[in-house]
């Protein structure tokens, strides 16, 4: 999906585990917008957020993809957290 909005407005979009479990996809404008209404901590930034998402898309220009090394790592990191996610879930804590 990231990539798909990608390819429809060249923005970069970050994919990032949310509080109750689902993942969102938000770009910049979405990431300052979240701050302001203190979803995420006021002092977290876009390189905190490229550090923990599990995907990211290039730059508009094409440039800073993702490597193919790094997407095998966030990719284990997501299959950690889906496990732990369905673990909390089937013993009833949220």
């Amino acid at each position: 999906m990231a990539d798909e909005r990608h390819a429809q407005d060249s923005d970069r979009y970050y994919v990032v585990p949310s509080m109750d479990g689902q993942l969102l996809i938000m770009d910049r404008k979405n990431f300052r917008l979240m701050k302001r209404k203190h979803y995420i901590a006021q002092e977290t930034t876009l390189n905190d957020l490229r550090r923990m998402c599990f995907y990211h898309t290039p730059y508009s220009n094409g440039s800073d993809s993702m490597p193919d090394n790094v997407r095998k790592e966030r990719a284990e990191m997501y299959y950690q957290w889906a496990v732990a996610k369905r673990k909390e879930k089937k013993h009833g804590r949220r």
